[in-house]
């Protein structure tokens, strides 16, 4: 990138992580839309941004020439490397609204996004909770918050602060709940600025002992006991609280420390978090004296349901599952960006994925996942990625084999009320069972071998914002 025409940088050897993970999950959903992800101009610099999820890539253009970047970051801020005659340069991209700022360490950009944003409206909430029988929660139970965060950088930030935001939701859905061990995995998914569609924008595994659900669930008897620790850092209430029309006899945890406030409300029958409230920065935010970053945060319960399938998510792992040690895949991932280019804008990246159990419980396999990647259009490999990952009966990893004769083409497995996402029988016979998840703008098929029950290959399709993305990964090694 000739620095006469374009922000120049210092040369790093910085390391940047993986542009696009390889998805194993089915039966969750995958991220659809990103507010980063979509062309940003000023009419003579030009910024494409695809991927998503966090981990971002796509092309830069100004001056009649064109560069290929990758990057990491969230949906309001991406870091990354972009690459000119061979070398690699560092630059930040921010987004508020629709304007993105880009720069580098002696040049800044104002773009703006080459679309518009479609309003959206929440979908309605479903079930209050009901206490868990036993104490603890059945496997398969998934609970869903509304989840929406803010931020000011105050006003001593500086001409180039950006504030953020943004709304979505958070989904818990238990593998395993006793008094001693809760495994569950959670899912975030943010509303896009652009499309009409949700964006899966992290996810995570829950090991939690003592029966405790991270911070979504606590066993009632643990809530009934809780008292505050010493030090009057936290205070803890009981009474009754309205939640969504509702009133509950709760607990209500209060946490302040330093700049930091943070205030939990427990439903003390069942256990669940009922909401959640959180704020950093000075008091005097309010009263226009904030002289510090302010930010709050807001998670609020809206459903409850059980996840029904034609198998048990409590049942005992299939012998050939339970002994398992590693499951190895390999595939690419292609993004492009039709319509902007008269030639093939195709990026590709070859990518490994490997499993390696770590621990074994009677309906679940606690894995090590490690992803090895190639920066996109190129074959020069990223640092792995390394994360836990869960081996369950909905986890999209196999089906057991006794319920294939139960399925039958056009079956509808589930549609979550609140994400939309639909999971459906496509074809079953002797080359195996294929299985369809699908949302606005995406759609992941899934083929499972018919004597193993295991995923043996996935593909993944989706469109959005001008750019189309599209995965495979095939089963290649099982040990």
């Amino acid at each position: 990138m000739p620095h006469s025409t374009t922000p120049p940088a210092a040369k790093r050897g910085a390391r940047l992580c993986l542009a696009l993970v390889l998805s194993l999950l089915v039966f969750g959903a995958y991220a659809q839309n990103d507010p980063l992800v979509g062309t940003f101009s000023d009419g003579w610099f030009t910024m494409t941004i695809g991927g998503g999820g966090g981990q971002y890539q796509g092309q830069i253009s100004v001056a009649g020439q064109t560069y290929a970047f990758a990057g990491q970051g969230s949906a309001a801020r991406v870091d990354g490397l972009y690459v000119a005659d061979g070398q690699q340069y560092q630059f930040a991209a921010m987004l508020q609204g629709e304007m993105l700022t880009f720069w580098t360490s002696s040049q800044t950009f104002q773009l703006t996004r080459q679309g518009a944003a479609p309003v959206q409206a929440p979908p309605a909430a479903q079930t209050q909770p009901q206490p868990a029988a036993a104490g603890f929660l059945a496997p398969g139970t998934r609970f869903t918050y509304e989840h929406a965060v803010a931020s000011n950088p105050g006003i001593n930030a500086g001409p180039n602060a950006q504030a953020t935001g943004g709304r979505g939701y958070i989904q818990i859905e238990i593998v395993h709940s006793d008094a001693q061990l809760c495994v569950a995995t959670l899912s975030m998914y943010t509303y896009g600025m652009t499309v009409n569609a949700l964006t899966r924008t992290g996810g995570d595994t829950i090991v939690g002992e003592g029966g405790i659900c991270s911070t979504y669930w606590v066993p009632p008897s643990v809530l009934a006991e809780y008292q505050a620790p010493p030090g009057g850092i936290q205070t803890v209430q009981r009474g009754q609280f309205e939640h969504r029309g509702r009133q509950y006899n709760a607990v209500s945890i209060a946490s302040e420390y330093q700049n930091l406030r943070m205030t939990r409300v427990y439903d003390l029958a069942s256990g669940f978090l009922l909401t959640e409230v959180e704020g950093q920065g000075e008091r005097g935010f309010s009263t226009g004296q904030n002289q510090q970053t302010a930010g709050s945060g807001v998670q609020s319960l809206i459903d409850i349901r059980q996840v029904s399938l034609p198998w048990s998510h409590a049942g005992p792992l299939p012998d050939n599952i339970r002994g398992l040690s590693e499951l190895n895949y390999r595939g690419e991932i292609v993004t492009s960006v039709p319509g902007i280019y008269m030639w093939d804008s195709s990026l590709v990246s070859k990518a490994t994925v490997k499993l390696v159990v770590q621990q074994r419980g009677a309906n679940f396999l606690l894995a090590q996942n490690t992803t090895n990647m190639t920066f996109p259009g190129a074959d020069i490999m990223q640092p792995p990625v390394t994360s836990q990952a869960l081996i369950t009966p909905t986890s999209g990893h196999y089906i057991p084999v006794d319920v294939i004769a139960r399925l039958s083409a056009g079956q509808v497995l589930d549609t979550d009320p609140i994400t939309g996402i639909r999971t459906i029988v496509e074809r079953v016979d002797g080359n195996g069972v294929v299985i369809v998840n699908e949302g606005t703008g995406t759609r992941a098929v899934s083929t499972f071998d018919p004597r193993t029950g295991l995923m043996v290959y996935n593909t993944l399709e989706r469109v959005g914002d001008g750019q189309n993305f599209n995965s495979r990964q095939e089963l290649v090694g099982v040990q």
